[in-house]
């Protein structure tokens, strides 16, 4: 918790970074012209879009980029998710059975240990790409490699770019480029991909696709036609925050799900009853103690301890007088801001019914709403268009595991060992690991 409601200025190896706590500052800062403090210009410093997703190039208003993104992935995306879902059930389930080798769906398996991050990451791999770029990518082998191996390559070459001087980026990127060769093979997988269905589209052939391919590609056409390069540049984006942070996030799932024993038989039974009912996961967006349960691992365990950061494209006041210079980040503590007292009682317990009424059985809060209180998605304009996506596929998962899988952690038991802090990340190590077989079927 912080002490006091006034901005606090941290220096960096790089720019200085504002905390605003308040809830005066935090509106501000969620309310501040894209042409003063902008997303798009902190995500070109953090990402080196330049040199990992092929030459992009963000512009620093949000206005000039941002209108189809929003489209695409908070409202083409969202109005599919019933649609696809079945679809992605079965992503998971395959998905899942191919990393672990589990075989036959009717034997007993034996506990196979995995590294936890990595088993995340291949599940949440399998699915995007469904959704992403429909059966035909998403069924090769060798694509799924590469688009799971990206996420990494970007973040690696990223952070060793970040702070060289402009002028020796270009030839540091060549040579990073023969050690982190995904960006390069997976536009040699997408450009003909894309451009084939660029041409269905100018041909007027209605190829039945519903994925973010054609999305972006039917988007874009509103206004003026992308280029197919601009549409893949794009996708690269995306597909790093897609894959990268919900495999995060399962991970800390996975982590309380075994360290709340009681609550997870709670939740076991809330999709039990659904299925029960429905003989389908058809409404899993609305169990409200299964949303509730991973609003709160979120809340107790973010995979960054800031969020909703905003670089000052110039210099910036707040009302109170707070002056933020030009090249400093603005950005909200997260979690010091989802463990404080004064919005959360009991704020360092987890409690599976947080953000529900246990009473009339409904949510008080949404996983995947974001808030003054929990801006885990960012805020305002800017929430991450992609939640209800994201949110969805956690939930699958989640059911996954519980109706096929018995999971516990394995290694070292305190959270101190298994995670580590890389600048503001939290995240798993490679003692983070878990232990998982397929539930004995009842004679």
């Amino acid at each position: 918790m912080y002490d006091s409601e006034y901005p606090i200025a941290l220096p960096t190896p790089g720019p200085y970074y504002i905390h605003v706590f308040s809830k005066s500052h935090i509106e501000e800062l969620s309310q501040a012209p894209e042409d003063t403090l902008s997303l798009h210009a902190f995500s070109k410093d953090l990402l080196q879009a330049k040199y990992t997703m092929d030459g992009l190039e963000f512009n620093d208003n949000m206005s000039e980029n941002g209108a189809v993104h929003s489209r695409v992935l908070g409202v083409l995306l969202k109005s599919h998710l019933d649609e696809l879902q079945p679809m992605l059930q079965e992503t998971i389930s395959t998905a899942t059975a191919q990393y672990l080798n589990a075989g036959s769906h009717h034997a007993h398996q034996q506990w196979t240990e995995v590294n936890s991050f990595d088993f995340a990451s291949g599940v949440v791999t399998h699915a995007n790409a469904l959704v992403f770029f429909g059966p035909e990518l998403a069924s090769d082998p060798a694509f799924i490699d590469i688009a799971m191996r990206y996420p990494k390559d970007l973040f690696v070459t990223a952070e060793l770019l970040r702070f060289l001087p402009e002028r020796l980026r270009p030839c540091a990127a060549r040579a990073l480029k023969k050690k982190f060769d995904t960006p390069g093979l997976l536009v040699s997988y997408l450009m003909p991909f894309v451009q084939r269905r660029v041409d269905e589209v100018i041909a007027g052939v209605d190829g039945q696709h519903r994925d973010l391919v054609q999305f972006f590609i039917e988007s874009s056409r509103r206004k003026m036609m992308w280029s197919t390069h601009r549409i893949v540049q794009v996708i690269l984006g995306i597909w790093f925050a897609s894959v990268h942070q919900p495999a995060l996030t399962m991970v800390n799932i996975i982590e309380d799900l075994h360290a709340q024993p009681e609550a997870w038989r709670c939740v076991q039974e809330e999709l039990d009853a659904l299925m029960n009912q429905e003989r389908t996961m058809g409404n899993i967006d609305h169990l409200p103690l299964l949303d509730s349960f991973l609003k709160e691992s979120a809340r107790l365990h973010p995979s960054d301890s800031i969020t909703a950061r905003r670089k000052a494209v110039k210099p910036f006041a707040f009302s109170d007088g707070t002056m933020v210079e030009k090249d400093d980040v603005v950005c909200i503590p997260l979690e010091a801001l989802m463990r404080d007292q004064r919005y959360y009682t009991h704020s360092q317990h987890f409690d599976a019914y947080r953000h529900m009424n246990k009473e009339t059985g409904t949510s008080r809060s949404r996983f995947s709403e974001p808030s003054q209180e929990f801006p885990l998605w960012g805020l305002g304009r800017h929430a991450c268009p992609g939640r209800h996506y994201s949110s969805r596929l956690l939930k699958l998962m989640v059911a996954h595991f519980a109706s096929e899988y018995d999971i516990e952690t394995a290694g070292d038991a305190s959270r101190q060992a298994r995670f580590f802090s890389w600048r503001t990340s939290i995240l798993p190590g490679p003692g983070c690991k878990l232990r998982i077989r397929r539930k004995a079927i009842a004679p």
